[in-house]
């Protein structure tokens, strides 16, 4: 049976209630705020092993640290692992993992410069990971969109998760790399709003508003009951289902075939080289 890594952020742990703090207080080893686990069940129902490394609140490079450390660690099962499902996630979250000379270092250059660098070197790592351990990366747009449709390297396997499960179309042209949930991205904004010059105080503006009508969007009555039930910002069952459907008939399976008949020639140089009967199809 093959295996099936997921990462990424809490859209990888399926559909969330997650329970208030300080009035929810009696921590359990098991937890309940997992209902369902998404992708992750459907594909363990589809006869596949899982092995789901996603974490809540992380972010994307924390995410591909945790990859590497697990395919470091693991070295002899990887040769069962046949793809990973990376779900990317907000950029401004590398505030949390770099440390703060970097953090300083890249605030100092203002919004845009820090957008860009912070959404490219995730990927960049896994086009790294990809190349050391010839393990096919999938690319899914949760809680932010992946910034592009294509990529030389990496599988976007569903540009905006959020377009694909209200209106059956993946890609989008103005993709949503922050929701900027109040609160959420406060620290951030404080500390990046002082080194912003007009250029990069127009590009934030123009960003919060996509962020706040993708909010608006996932709230609405159809979409938040139907979708996003019930914390209104991970995708539920039905959600995961829509994309488990998306990403499996389009990639998983076809990436299962592939595999499949690669082994199978190999069984057939074997059995030849042994002086054996060659396998037949």
């Amino acid at each position: 049976m093959k295996t099936v890594l997921i990462s990424g952020d809490s859209w990888g742990q399926g559909e969330i209630d997650y329970q208030t703090p300080g009035i929810d207080d009696d921590w359990s080893p098991i937890g309940d705020s997992i209902l369902h686990r998404g992708i992750n069940q459907y594909l363990e129902e589809s006869n596949f092993d899982v092995i789901n490394l996603s974490y809540p609140g992380g972010s994307n490079c924390m995410s591909t640290e945790r990859l590497r450390n697990f395919l470091n660690i693991n070295v002899t099962s990887n040769k069962n692992v046949s793809c990973i499902l990376f779900f990317y996630t907000e950029w401004f979250r590398e505030m949390w993992f770099f440390p703060n000379e970097n953090i300083n270092k890249d605030v100092k250059k203002g919004y845009r410069h820090i957008k860009r660098r912070w959404s490219e070197r995730a990927l960049e790592r896994l086009v790294a990971l990809n190349k050391c351990y010839n393990i096919p990366v999938y690319l899914i747009g949760g809680c932010s969109d992946i910034p592009f449709s294509t990529h030389s390297v990496l599988t976007v396997a569903c540009q905006s998760a959020v377009n694909y499960i209200t209106t059956g179309n993946s890609r989008t042209d103005s993709p949503v790399l922050c929701q900027f949930n109040p609160g959420f991205t406060d620290s951030f904004l404080d500390l990046i709003k002082p080194k912003c010059n007009t250029e990069d105080l127009q590009e934030l503006t123009t960003d919060m508003e996509l962020g706040q009508k993708r909010l608006e969007y996932m709230f609405e009555a159809d979409n938040a009951y139907n979708y996003f039930k019930p914390d209104g910002i991970h995708a539920n069952r039905t959600g995961h289902k829509i994309l488990f459907d998306l990403v499996y008939n389009t990639h998983i399976q076809q990436q299962k075939e592939q595999n499949d008949e690669k082994r199978s020639a190999t069984q057939r140089t074997n059995n030849q080289s042994n002086g054996g009967t060659p396998a037949t199809n």
